[in-house]
C-alpha cells in the first residue's frame, strides 16, 4: 500500500511539473532590427560617424605632415645639403613622428570605442528596461532575442516587438 501511495505522489508531482512547464508564457523579438529602426540609435550612429570622421581627418593631417617632412628630408639628402650628423637627426625625428602618429591612431581607436559605449549604453539600457516592462506587464516568463540565432525553434511564442516598440514610443 505504501508503494501505491508513493507512486501516486510521484505521478501527481510529475503532472504538476508538466502543467507548470506548459503554463509558461514565452515571447521573442528581433533586437537588432528593433535597435536599427530606433530613432535614438540612428542619432547615436550619426554622432559616432561624425566623431570618427573628425578623428580620421586629424590623422590624415598628421600623416600628410609626416609625408611632407619625409619628402623634404629626402630632397635635402639627394641635394647633398645635409651632413651625416644632420641626416641622423632627421632620421631620428622621422622615427619619432612616425611613433607619434601610431600613438595617435591607437588613441583615436580607443576614443571611438569609448564614444560608442557612451552613446549606445543608455539606449541599450532603455530598450532592456522596455523589454523587461513588457515582460512583467504582460506576464511573460521569458523573452528571447531571435536576432542572435540561438533559438532554433520556439513553440507557442509571441512576437513582442510591437509591444516593446510601443513602450519605447516608436
Amino acid at each position: 500500500m505504501n508503494l501505491t501511495k508513493l507512486i501516486s505522489l510521484i505521478l501527481i508531482f510529475a503532472m504538476g511539473i508538466v502543467y507548470s512547464a506548459d503554463a509558461q508564457k514565452i515571447g521573442h523579438l528581433d533586437a537588432s532590427t528593433l535597435l536599427s529602426n530606433y530613432s535614438q540609435m540612428k542619432s547615436a550612429n550619426s554622432q559616432l560617424e561624425a566623431f570618427k570622421t573628425q578623428k580620421s581627418k586629424q590623422l590624415e593631417t598628421k600623416a600628410k605632415q609626416l609625408e611632407e617632412f619625409y619628402m623634404a628630408t629626402m630632397k635635402q639628402i639627394q641635394d647633398g645639403t645635409l651632413s651625416p650628423i644632420q641626416q641622423k637627426e632627421k632620421e631620428t625625428t622621422l622615427q619619432q613622428k612616425q611613433a607619434e602618429l601610431q600613438k595617435l591612431e591607437m588613441t583615436a581607436q580607443q576614443e571611438a570605442v569609448k564614444k560608442q559605449e557612451e552613446l549606445f549604453q543608455p539606449i541599450i539600457e532603455k530598450v532592456n528596461a522596455a523589454i523587461k516592462k513588457v515582460g512583467e506587464t504582460n506576464g511573460y516568463d521569458y523573452i528571447f532575442d531571435s536576432s542572435i540565432g540561438a533559438i532554433l525553434h520556439f513553440k507557442n511564442s509571441d512576437d513582442v516587438s510591437a509591444l516593446v516598440k510601443k513602450e519605447l514610443g516608436m
